[in-house]
């Protein structure tokens, strides 16, 4: 048998259903059917069973990490799971570490720690989906870090008593023996993560399901949710590579192709990209930017982002990035195309390629330098979950407790 017809992404019929379907036609190898392959309405060699065509020049099946991308990208903290019983649907960051403005107030304002620190230590700024988006929600997180002992929590008494109250119960029943022992802790607390933003002046986000991919600066002193991947870099070079048309093909091919929203996968979508040549994100920034190119890609991607940051809150109506989007997709915001096309122009003279190359051409032409310089196979080693190499240590040992962490 063999596929000769595929839809690999369609909508729903049902208004408002937030689906999408896959339609496969197959037919024995015999049958005059099966003669040629139609892929989305176009003519193809054959298509494989993740509705792919086989005349691109690699698997996307099997791509490799690439070791020269490692130790940048990182998932956001989880907060707390549920208790194993449990059908409520509630958003788990709701849980009682994700506060409101009001209740982080109150917690700041709170005195008598048995330590003589401040609140302000546990308390922080927190960001998930909606933040990365364009809607803020001003929301705060309380955070011990990865590393705290219970007395040492408990030296910060009104957020731990806050905790203590919603939490703790809640995390008995936790399938995971750590998270019940250590219930005051994140579950996922994402130690790697924070080491690699520490001391930076921003870092960058994006949310990993979204109907549209795009970038976005987080100020220092945020912490990311597990909705957001994470990159430890403060430079536009970067952020104009991975917001070219060449980085943001290669993520969406790299994705299921049966999930409606594309999920960004850091093994996939990120430590398999082949950056430019000597513009890889292990080479010294320096080095890299020493390269006129590069300073280009910069400077292209800084024009790009502060335009559009400006789109955001101009206007009768304050757009996010979804509706700023949908309204190029549907023949606005001809600004945005523009800036996109000088980016992608500036990216692709990095490559040494034209900017005018098709879909087809681009992942192949990526697909054969990613052969090239692929490294450790995707998969080895100690991933976690999302791609992402496990970073939680049972005990925490060696992370600094929250009594010697500065203020603010």
């Amino acid at each position: 048998m063999r596929i000769f017809e595929a839809q690999h992404n369609l909508p729903w019929v049902i208004d408002g259903a937030a689906v999408a379907v896959s339609i496969v036609c197959f037919a024995a190898d015999d049958d005059r059917c099966a003669a040629s392959s139609t892929l989305d309405g176009r003519t193809v060699h054959a298509i494989r069973s993740d509705l792919r065509d086989i005349d691109l020049a690699f698997d996307l099946r099997n791509l490799r990490r690439l070791e020269e991308n490692r130790h940048t990208a990182f998932q956001g903290i989880k907060l707390a799971g549920r208790r194993a019983d449990d059908e409520d649907e509630q958003d788990e960051d709701e849980r009682g570490f994700a506060i409101d403005r009001a209740t982080a107030d109150r917690l700041l304002a709170a005195g008598g720690n048995p330590n003589g620190r401040p609140n302000s230590d546990v308390i922080r700024v927190y960001w998930s989906g909606d933040e990365a988006l364009g809607r803020p929600r001003d929301r705060w997180v309380i955070d011990f870090g990865p590393a705290a002992t219970e007395t040492e929590a408990q030296a910060y008494a009104a957020p731990y008593a806050h905790l203590e109250r919603i939490v703790r119960d809640r995390r008995q029943g936790n399938r995971e023996g750590r998270a019940a022992r250590r219930w005051w802790v994140h579950q996922r607390a994402r130690r790697r993560m924070r080491d690699a933003i520490a001391g930076l002046e921003r870092f960058l986000v994006t949310v990993e399901v979204a109907k549209h991919r795009f970038f976005r600066w987080a100020p220092t002193g945020v912490l990311p949710s597990g909705s957001l991947v994470v990159f430890a870099r403060t430079d536009d070079f970067f952020l104009g590579v991975l917001e070219s048309r060449f980085h943001k093909l290669w993520a969406s091919e790299t994705h299921n192709p049966l999930e409606n929203r594309p999920r960004y996968r850091i093994g996939h979508s990120f430590e398999s990209f082949p950056f430019p040549e000597g513009m890889a994100p292990n080479r010294p920034l320096d080095e890299v930017m020493a390269n006129p190119l590069a300073v280009a890609i910069a400077d292209q991607a800084r024009a790009l982002y502060a335009a559009r940051e400006a789109a955001l809150i101009s206007g009768p109506e304050r757009l996010d990035m979804t509706e700023l989007y949908d309204l190029r997709d549907r023949g606005g915001a001809a600004w945005l195309v523009a800036a996109h096309r000088q980016l992608d122009v500036a990216v692709a003279a990095a490559y040494g390629w034209s900017p005018d190359l098709t879909d087809d051409e681009i992942l192949a032409a990526l697909g054969a330098r990613h052969q090239h310089r692929q490294g450790v196979a995707l998969g080895a080693g100690d991933e976690g979950e999302n791609g992402e190499a496990s970073d939680e240590p049972d005990d925490g040992a060696g992370e600094m407790a929250p009594s010697s962490r500065p203020a603010g």
